[in-house]
């Protein structure tokens, strides 16, 4: 009796005791683990050490940096200079809104140097800048908002300006080659 007695009590322990589920969930969160810090070096190193430096940022260009960088080009060319003591800003009221919205334009002139009849353009335009001023300012303050608001519109001010320029500079002055709209805000 004392044999089954033990048989019994052994049984007994046996069912008791908890089974094991293993060590899967501790596996598991350990390869997790170790992937997600994984994934924060590489973060780390992409955002913080191939970031650019602050000195970088620095020398970032301005666009009037990247203007004045492309009429060197130009110049340096031989196609086009760009005749910076020319440049003019200007706001009218646009034609029809009854002075409620305007347009801003930043105006730059160019020529060709290399044309024999334009060697005198560049003293011609400087020193008749405020009779091309007066001629952009009539012009655009003619434009409806219609006008304005077109998506070619930059490009047909810029045609319609070169035209009136070249028509208003005395003869054997020259020619401007072109009209660049630099900037153009509509409010």
């Amino acid at each position: 009796m004392a044999d089954e007695k033990e048989q019994v009590e052994e049984k007994e322990q046996k069912q008791e005791k908890p089974e094991k589920k293993g060590n899967l969930p501790l596996l598991l969160g350990l390869i997790f683990g170790i992937i997600l810090v994984q994934g924060l070096i590489v973060f780390a190193t992409i955002r913080f050490i191939h970031a650019p430096q602050g000195d970088d940022m620095a020398q970032e260009e301005t666009p009037e940096q990247e203007v004045e960088q492309q009429q060197q080009q130009q110049r340096a060319s031989g196609n086009e200079v760009i005749l910076s003591d020319a440049a003019f800003e200007t706001v009218v009221n646009i034609s029809g809104t009854e002075g409620s919205r305007f347009l801003k334009v930043r105006i730059e002139l160019a020529y060709d140097p290399d044309l024999r009849e334009n060697r005198n353009l560049l003293s011609v335009a400087t020193n008749r800048i405020s009779h091309l001023k007066s001629t952009a300012i009539h012009y655009l303050s003619g434009l409806t908002l219609r006008e304005v608001l077109d998506p070619s519109a930059q490009k047909n001010i810029s045609s319609d300006l070169l035209i009136r320029f070249n028509n208003s500079l005395p003869s054997g002055a020259g020619q401007f080659s072109n009209v660049y709209i630099t900037e153009y805000i509509v409010q």
